[in-house]
């Protein structure tokens, strides 16, 4: 009885808590889990499909007032068709400047991010945020002005901005009840052309010696954003964002 009593204080006393600091309160989360080739959420087998929804969060940041719009009707519409969840760029974004946003416009960056996530939790959508959209090898060096070498640098700009903004945002975020898991980047695996014996098509000077610099480079990056994310977020699984080439 006591036991009880003391929990029961314990959960209001947290409560209030949250609710003085103006922290967000959130439900014990269920977190999707691997184990044997399956996943698991709540110890039961996983399944779930959902959408690509590009944009959507995007324009939470730097949308136009009617792009945003666009992007609150479609959760709602998600919501109504009962879509479980959507994958969408949220963060880092080089091809619209987000890394200038982030480092400019930083309440602004925070509070488009914060909406978006509210937004979804309060319809009752699950998110897969992309955190990094473009090609990590390439795009982040490139940003920063330096080379591709610089992810084997950890005093690189590359290596401290890029490890700055992840600290920000996954001790930010992984409080949220509707991420599912976090994937690290868009299709890099394709950027870099990794892995020829899954490219077996291509031509012979795209799959010789010389390309695997490049392949080492995306291992690298990729790797070392991952294991950032895990650092600040060890629940959460973390996929890494590879893509196949198309037939067409």
């Amino acid at each position: 009885m006591l036991k009880n009593t003391c929990s029961r204080v314990l959960s209001v006393v947290f409560i209030l808590t949250m609710v003085i600091t103006g922290l967000p309160v959130h439900a014990e989360i269920e977190y999707v889990t691997a184990a044997d080739g399956k996943l698991y959420k709540g110890g039961k087998p996983f399944r779930s499909i959902g959408v690509d929804a590009l944009m959507v969060a995007e324009y939470f940041i730097v949308g136009t007032p009617e792009e945003k719009q666009r992007s609150i009707d479609i959760i709602h519409f998600l919501a109504e068709k009962e879509v479980p969840f959507m994958r969408t760029w949220v963060g880092n974004i080089y091809a619209t400047n987000n890394m200038t946003n982030y480092k400019a416009n930083t309440e602004q960056y925070w509070a488009g991010i914060d909406e978006f996530y509210d937004l979804c939790e309060e319809v009752g959508i699950d998110v897969v945020p992309t955190v990094i959209w473009d090609s990590l090898p390439h795009n982040m060096p490139w940003y920063e002005q330096e080379d591709i070498t610089a992810w084997f640098d950890e005093g690189s700009q590359t290596v401290t901005e890029l490890k700055a903004f992840l600290k920000d945002y996954i001790t930010r975020y992984k409080p949220r009840e509707c991420i599912l898991f976090w994937e690290v980047c868009n299709e890099s695996n394709l950027a870099v052309l990794a892995g020829k014996d899954y490219y077996s098509f291509l031509p012979e000077y795209l799959k010789n010696i010389n390309n695997l610099h490049n392949i080492v480079t995306y291992q690298k990056s990729v790797s070392m954003v991952a294991n950032e994310i895990k650092k600040y977020d060890p629940q959460r699984l973390v996929c890494p964002g590879n893509g196949n080439v198309r037939d067409e």
